[in-house]
């Protein structure tokens, strides 16, 4: 529903426009289910080149492949301890890169050796690996070591687990925790769980300012549900948020491009507002004009007169022009 004009628009109207999301749905763990109580929920893949945050084949490993290292030269180097080389081959065998044939099982061992070594990425891989075989108590530690280093996908979806209780006792305050770092280390998908937690207080205090800060973070990372929110945030002015039409018309421009009915909606209000802000601008700007020429004739007239009366009659009350 779009609010009309008149309403207040608070917190907890921004859950009618964007639910919380959920890394890792159902037995689909390489997915992020991201949820609206309009249009429902859409899946997108942690590999989805739309998706920055979980683009394998742009992080620094794997780039290593495409710059014409030998696979034989990757194993070597993986023997003796290197635990990006392990790392990139997992990516290698698992999608079947670099001329190979995919190998899910060759690909999980060389995760887990680079999860051994304390290699982040290697530990989400490893985690994840984990987590589609439903070894919970394995996909947990390997994913809290991930998420404690910092890596966004580890903590992204190890927050899932603990918001959804997979695995793990629901606790949502720790959801909270790790969708946080998740955020902070680059997640668009985690800024956007973050934010709206701090929005209704679940598993954290309500921190309206800070939940519309990691909703910038998030719409900055394109993803569409915050890029929706913080248009109608703008767009009506929220607490610590203030109204900004030029803000508003940014971000639903870009969810109302996407083909959303209810961004096209409150984009039109938008430009029917910035219209009359404009139209009000100049009718300002003419009376303001109007104005000042007015008091310059005025004040053009009262100078006139007073050199004429000093003139005629003289500074000392009694003498004529010239002191005839």
């Amino acid at each position: 529903m779009i609010l009309t004009k008149n309403k207040f628009f608070t917190f907890s109207t921004l859950i009618a426009l964007s639910a919380l999301t959920s890394a890792c749905g159902g037995d689909k763990p390489e997915t992020i289910r991201i949820c609206d109580p309009q249009t429902g929920c859409r899946e997108a893949l942690l590999t989805d080149p739309g998706q920055a945050d979980y683009n394998i084949a742009k992080s620094a490993a794997p780039a290593r492949v495409y710059q014409g290292e030998k696979i034989a030269e990757l194993e070597t180097q993986a023997q003796n301890g290197d635990a990006s080389a392990a790392y990139l081959l997992g990516t290698v065998y698992e999608k079947g890169l670099a001329g190979q044939s995919a190998d899910k099982g060759r690909a999980q061992n060389y995760f887990k050796q680079a999860a051994e070594q304390n290699y982040a990425p290697g530990q989400y891989r490893a985690g994840l690996s984990a987590l589609q075989q439903k070894d919970y108590a394995t996909a947990i530690r390997y994913l809290t070591q991930g998420a404690n280093a910092k890596d966004p996908n580890a903590a992204l979806v190890l927050a899932s687990l603990f918001d959804e209780g997979k695995g793990v006792e629901k606790n949502e305050a720790e959801a909270f925790r790790y969708y946080k770092i998740s955020a902070d280390a680059g997640s668009g998908a985690g800024a956007h769980n973050a934010g709206l937690m701090m929005a209704t207080g679940r598993g954290t205090e309500m921190q309206p300012f800070l939940s519309g800060e990691y909703l910038k973070k998030a719409a900055s990372r394109n993803i569409p549900e915050a890029q929706k929110a913080l248009g109608f945030i703008y767009a009506r002015g929220l607490e610590d948020h203030p109204k900004d039409l030029l803000q508003a018309r940014r971000w639903l421009s870009i969810v109302a491009g996407r083909g959303d009915a209810q961004a096209k909606q409150e984009l039109e209000y938008v430009q029917r507002e910035i219209k009359e802000e404009e139209n009000f601008q100049r009718s300002l700007t003419i009376a303001r004009a109007t104005a000042s020429a007015n008091l310059y004739a005025i004040l053009y007239g009262l100078t006139l007169r007073n050199l004429y009366d000093d003139r005629y009659y003289g500074s000392g009350g009694g003498a004529g022009y010239y002191g005839y």
